[in-house]
């Protein structure tokens, strides 16, 4: 993260009363299968540092444990593959 100002926020994640989801789009030959996949990350953590001051100095970091992504919706019907998620 970059260095702390005396304007600059400093903000954490609570995972535990957070939800973080992304949804992926194809592009190019896979664009025909026409799905768009929502992922959980369900063990991730975070922090930002907001310059209210000066939005170009700020940052944002967040970490994903690989192993805690899981596909949301079930996309056996139009790809034939079945979905990981409970």
């Amino acid at each position: 993260m970059g260095p702390s100002t005396e304007t600059s926020v400093h903000y954490v994640t609570d995972a535990r009363a957070s939800e973080f989801t992304v949804q992926v789009f194809s592009g190019g030959l896979l664009s025909v299968l026409g799905h768009s996949p929502k992922i959980a990350i369900r063990d991730f953590s975070g922090a930002a540092e907001v310059d209210p001051e000066d939005i170009a100095h700020s940052s944002l970091q967040v970490t994903i444990k690989a192993d805690s992504l899981a596909v949301r919706d079930d996309i056996s019907d139009k790809t034939g593959m079945k979905s990981s998620a409970p």
